[in-house]
């Protein structure tokens, strides 16, 4: 039982000043100096439903008349009868000081009693006593104690437990003369009588002694118990499992917190699965559904490593013969999660980005090694969307299909092998895709190759239906039964393929520099709006990312898939490590966090690029970084 809670109504504290019959008459009239600097002392006050008056206390004044403070609408929290007032220790100055309101209300700080500038003797400290007994004496504590609230009661130190054992000792007028030893605490075990003035704190107020503290049985008040260590009392052995120190109670609470920490765990797990559905038709195919559709199905972590597992799980099973994939909503896929990537990014998380972009690269490897997918490319097809998709065997596009591979406008370079599906495409096509981050649908997407098959989006649930009846593992069967929903289609006049010549002949210079100047000249010789808004985008573009990109595609005409990937890789990882340059980040906060669409590219200019800063994105990686590793077999990408 302790000495003194703060919640219990039978004690208050007093300041020197004060006899026992004033203490009587406390609440109800006060001196002038002791009402400007009375105040309402509780553990209950560092919440906030407190008011400002009731946390500092009202400041000097020199009337006398008592303040009446209205508690109604604390009741929830706080209630007057069960909480007396208290004098707060902190407030007890001269009339003529200074008032301070405390900086944190919710500690309990004693002044410094001391004050070697306030004079010869030093000031009279404070004492707990039950009210209905008479003040019998003042004590005097030397210099300033701190107590750390937790939990709404006060601890101490064990260097000042002389001080805390004077601020609970209770003073009787019986006692006058008696020595606190006489009053010391002592083990409450049978047989034991310990004297705990000496003990730790946490023995004396609970009234046991270490040794019976960690007893696996005690006597006491006649019956065998045990000391919860949770609890901080002795209960019946009973109540104990075996070999446990805290009751069977205690450990359920704590048991039962456990297991609430693992549901969000459970709950993220579940959340994995749903954005990744898995519809196993009727007969020898399997299709994955990306389900993302509030964010564009934008592609991470979970749904990568949730795709790998389901092909790697399907290539096994020798009753599947071709897989599908589509997107929900109005999107095959975004892309890649830029947003997450920016945050682990600026969280300094490198190792989360890192896992990130080897899953999926070793994914869209994956889909070209096993069996035969059909992607359904129905909506915005963009990055890592094309990425996944790309590399499989049939790609059918819609009148709803948007591809791009915009990545130069957010500061860094087409991936997800990119750099080899654009190098294949005719003549220059790939360089002014990557470097400008245009467009194309679904009909130019078939016409240069990136798609292999066109279709309306109303007929996609007739395709979806005629394939999953399919029982074969024949490409053949599925491109006769592709091309029988299928409709021939050619771009119009406005298409980019209506000018694959000057495409050619601007994009087909060496450098960067020489592009734009190719453009520019272009422009003013013909006044063409197309040459304009080539110009214009390029001028939008990160100039350190359109180098970079330019390369990262001649490179990719000469390379295989896996040797474009793990050049990629490389290229991600120096682009993220913000060692060149942020422009990643800088680029991603413009156009999708900020939205200001005014990026600050570092460097500014394409003359302010150096050779240095792009040779140092294809550099091979440290010794201590491992690179990317492909299962390096069977077929490349079907084209």
């Amino acid at each position: 039982m302790l000495d003194y809670e703060w919640g219990n109504q039978s004690y208050m504290m007093l300041t020197p000043n004060e006899d026992g019959s004033s203490s009587s008459s406390a609440t109800t009239t006060t001196t002038a100096s002791d009402q400007a600097h009375r105040q309402i002392f509780d553990h209950y006050a560092s919440h906030n439903f407190l008011p400002d008056y009731f946390l500092h206390g009202p400041g000097p004044t020199n009337t006398t008349t008592t303040t009446n403070i209205d508690f109604s609408h604390h009741q929830q929290h706080f209630n007057p009868q069960a909480h007396p007032t208290f004098f707060d220790p902190r407030a007890y100055h001269a009339a003529s000081s200074t008032y301070y309101p405390p900086l944190q209300p919710s500690i309990l700080s004693l002044d410094p009693m001391s004050h070697a500038n306030s004079g010869p003797e030093p000031r009279p400290g404070y004492i707990v006593v039950p009210k209905s007994e008479d003040m019998v004496r003042t004590m005097d504590f030397a210099g300033s104690r701190l107590g750390l609230n937790l939990g709404g009661r006060t601890y101490f130190s064990s260097s000042e437990d002389n001080f805390v054992s004077q601020l609970y000792h209770r003073s009787r007028p019986a006692e006058l003369s008696s020595t606190v030893s006489s009053n010391s605490p002592r083990c409450q075990a049978e047989g034991c009588n310990a004297d705990l003035s000496q003990a730790k704190h946490y023995h004396r107020r609970h009234k046991v002694c270490e040794f019976h503290s960690k007893a696996s049985t005690v006597i006491a008040a006649g019956l065998t118990q045990r000391f919860c260590q949770q609890c901080s009392r002795f209960h019946l052995v009973s109540e104990f499992d075996n070999g446990k120190r805290s009751c069977r109670k205690r450990l359920a609470d704590h048991n039962r917190r456990r297991r609430k920490t693992q549901q969000p765990t459970q709950q993220v797990e579940a959340h994995c699965f749903s954005q990744v559905l898995v519809d196993e038709g009727n007969g020898y195919s399997r299709m994955a559904i990306l389900n993302r559709p509030s964010a564009l199905n934008a592609i991470n972590t979970n749904m990568a490593t949730r795709l790998h597992k389901l092909y790697r799980t399907w290539e096994d099973n020798p009753h599947i013969g071709f897989l599908m994939i589509k997107g929900s909503g109005r999107a095959f896929a975004a892309g890649g999660d830029i947003v997450a990537l920016y945050h682990l990014i600026n969280q300094g998380n490198m190792e989360a980005c890192k896992q990130f972009f080897r899953t999926i690269y070793t994914f869209i490897y994956l889909v070209v090694m096993i069996l035969m997918q059909v992607a359904l490319l129905n909506g915005i097809t963009m990055g890592g969307g094309a990425g996944v998709s790309i590399p499989g065997t049939f790609r059918v596009a819609t009148d709803k299909t948007i591809f791009a591979t915009p990545e130069v406008l957010i500061g860094f370079h087409p991936d997800a092998g990119a750099s080899f599906y654009l190098s294949h495409l005719p003549g220059h096509l790939g360089e002014y895709l990557a470097l400008t981050g245009e467009k194309l649908n679904g009909v130019e997407m078939v016409t240069c190759g990136l798609a292999t098959h066109y279709s309306l989006t109303a007929r996609l649930p007739l395709i979806e239906e005629q394939l999953g009846r399919l029982v074969t593992d024949d490409p053949s069967v599925i491109e006769t039964t592709l091309e029988q929903y299928g409709d021939l289609v050619h771009p119009d006049s406005r298409s980019v393929l209506q000018r694959i010549e000057i495409v050619d002949k601007c994009f087909g210079h060496d450098t960067v520099e020489e592009i734009v100047d190719a453009l520019e000249v272009a422009a003013s010789e013909t006044k063409d709006a197309w040459c304009i808004s080539t110009l214009n985008r390029l001028k939008e573009a990160c100039p350190l990312s359109l180098k970079v990109s330019l390369r990262s595609i001649r490179e990719g005409r000469f390379q295989t898939l896996d040797q474009c990937l793990s050049r990629e890789y490389r290229m991600t990882l120096q682009g993220i490590s913000k060692q060149i340059s942020g422009d990643y980040c800088e680029g991603v906060r413009a156009r999708v966090i900020d939205k200001d669409m005014a990026p600050k590219w570092d460097p500014p200019t394409l003359e302010k690029v150096s050779q240095d800063m792009v040779d140092q994105y294809f550099l091979p990686l440290s010794e201590s970084e491992p690179d990317l590793e492909l299962p390096t077999k069977n077929r490349e990408a079907f084209f």
